[in-house]
């Protein structure tokens, strides 16, 4: 096997509390109140500046979008292995592909 292509956040590995953490780092840096975690968790999935203009809510300018999404990719670079762990099975079905794609002919 030449290319193996995933998405690996939310497919493999659950992110949901780093990226929920991050949001409310980043809201309680603006003076917010932080957002549930399910809350957040819903707002997943369309990449971070989607993430971010959700979780500032509808009466934000472009500039505070821009700089929340600036702080959150700073606050999550930090911060985004501290709870976030492969799926139940990842692992092991990793570890099985990999032993079949080192035995398929080229």
């Amino acid at each position: 096997m030449e290319l193996l292509v995933f998405d690996l956040d939310g497919t493999l590995v659950d992110s949901t509390l780093d990226l929920a953490n991050s949001v409310n780092a980043t809201r309680v840096h603006l003076k917010l109140d932080p957002l549930p975690i399910p809350l957040v968790a819903s707002y997943v999935g369309n990449g971070a500046p989607v993430l971010i203009r959700k979780a500032m809510g509808a009466d934000a300018s472009d500039e505070q979008i821009d700089y929340a999404l600036t702080y959150f990719m700073s606050w999550y670079r930090d911060h985004m292995l501290e709870h976030t762990r492969p799926y139940p099975g990842v692992m092991e079905g990793w570890s099985c592909a990999g032993r079949k794609a080192a035995r398929w002919p080229s």
